[in-house]
């Protein structure tokens, strides 16, 4: 569902290849972010919406039951910033219990409450781009400065998925201090594992086992 990121490393990627021949294509990175900002804000999912489909409110927020894997796998997720949406794939809300699901929702709800979200998609980019110019230099020049400014590339991008993790946490953590139980959460965690063929969702997610764990230790 989030196509304007998706969009956005596609064209980061072309970019990267003709920057091979010519590192003014670089300033092309300002309006990628852009394009990104403007699906993921903007458009805030409406590409998505279809009147037909089931969709209800939670906490304030609107939920819809959309029969596409999000993402590539069967899991909740949200689109937008300034306005956002819940999206639920159908075989996860036929599977789940109730309680699983308002943990689900609770979850994303504590994604949208965290401030940091477009910091750390400026940063991001603010990595992909210092990197891709260092390797520029690796390949076609010998500026020192060049080098040391892909070093603080690739260290912005280990900090971001830091962050990413944390954020995990953190929006778990928030929903059982919103009156969910531990069991209903980590039940499931492990229903939406099974769903997948008990693979990792995605990088930004830290392992299962990690996960459950902080979650038993949470207070």
């Amino acid at each position: 569902m989030k196509i304007g990121v998706y969009i956005s490393y596609c064209l980061i990627f072309i970019l990267l290849i003709l920057s091979f021949c010519n590192i003014s294509m670089y300033v092309l990175l300002i309006p990628c972010t852009l394009i990104s900002l403007f699906f993921l804000n903007i458009l805030n999912g409406k590409i998505f919406n279809n009147p037909g489909c089931c969709k209800f409110e939670f906490c304030g927020y609107m939920v819809y039951l959309i029969d596409k894997k999000l993402m590539g796998n069967h899991n909740v997720a949200t689109v937008g910033y300034k306005n956002p949406i819940i999206f639920i794939e159908k075989e996860v809300n036929d599977v789940l219990r109730k309680e699983n699901i308002n943990a689900l929702i609770m979850h994303e709800i504590g994604h949208i409450n965290q401030k940091n979200r477009p910091i750390i998609l400026a940063l991001k980019y603010i990595g992909l781009s210092f990197t891709c110019l260092g390797l520029h230099n690796s390949i076609y020049g010998e500026n020192m400065i060049l080098n040391i400014i892909c070093v603080i590339g690739i260290m912005i991008l280990i900090a971001v998925k830091l962050l990413e993790k944390e954020n995990e946490y953190e929006a778990d953590r928030y929903v059982l201090t919103h009156g969910a139980k531990k069991d209903d959460l980590i039940e499931a965690l492990l229903n939406i594992s099974k769903l997948n063929g008990n693979k990792q969702l995605n990088m930004t997610h830290p392992a299962l086992k990690n996960r459950i764990e902080k979650i038993e230790s949470f207070n």
